[in-house]
């Protein structure tokens, strides 16, 4: 319920666009509507809808661990725009889902820390340790890979004994904060990927 009210809190009432198709494209079942995102600021995501018929539309989004975090019908409005916020949501890639009919759109949002540069293509295998701002000894752990995958985590102490360790199973994006404070300045957080490890020293 936080996350629907997260989101919710910041939709506007929905726009209606000008009818765009002319008689002979409204009656074309064939064509798939059109879904685009864009970024509206560093947490907001733009959607524009142009459907196909006047029928009811289901928006969903999902995150990377397939759970459905939002949801919502709009009816009698085959095309409009509408913003979603994602401040309180944790970083990640999530999908947006939208339904008309029998036809389904899909479309990745990057959030937050994974969200990818322009200079730099979406495909990526990037695993990341940084330091959470203003939380002494606090430390994001982000991995963005392709497709499903294994990541065996270990945390070690000053003499290189695993003090903690988990194995995390996801598709294209993780993300959790470990609390280090009772841990020496010396630690080392280990990621293993597909038999290879990286070492990230604190």
């Amino acid at each position: 319920m936080k996350t629907r009210n997260a989101i919710l809190a910041m939709l506007f009432t929905v726009i209606s666009v000008a009818a765009y198709a002319t008689e002979g494209e409204k009656g074309n079942s064939k064509a798939a509507p059109k879904v685009e995102v864009s970024t509206e600021s560093s947490n907001v995501y733009r959607v524009l809808f142009m459907g196909k018929s006047d029928a009811k539309t289901v928006i969903n989004i999902w995150n990377a661990d397939k759970r459905l975090v939002f949801t919502e019908t709009i009816k009698k409005v085959n095309a409009f725009v509408r913003p979603y916020n994602f401040s309180q949501m944790p970083d990640g890639v999530y999908t947006l889902e939208v339904i008309e009919g029998n036809t389904v759109s899909k479309q990745l949002i990057y959030h937050g820390s994974v969200a990818p540069s322009n200079e730099v293509p979406v495909d990526l295998n990037i695993v990341k340790v940084a330091p959470v701002t203003g939380k002494e000894d606090i430390y994001k752990l982000t991995i963005i890979q392709t497709g499903e995958t294994k990541a065996d985590i270990r945390i070690l102490n000053a003499d290189q004994k695993v003090v903690y360790s988990s194995a995390e199973s996801f598709e294209r994006a993780f993300c959790k904060l470990y609390n280090l404070r009772r841990m020496d300045k010396k630690a080392t957080i280990e990621v293993e990927i597909n038999g290879e490890v990286k070492k990230y020293e604190l």
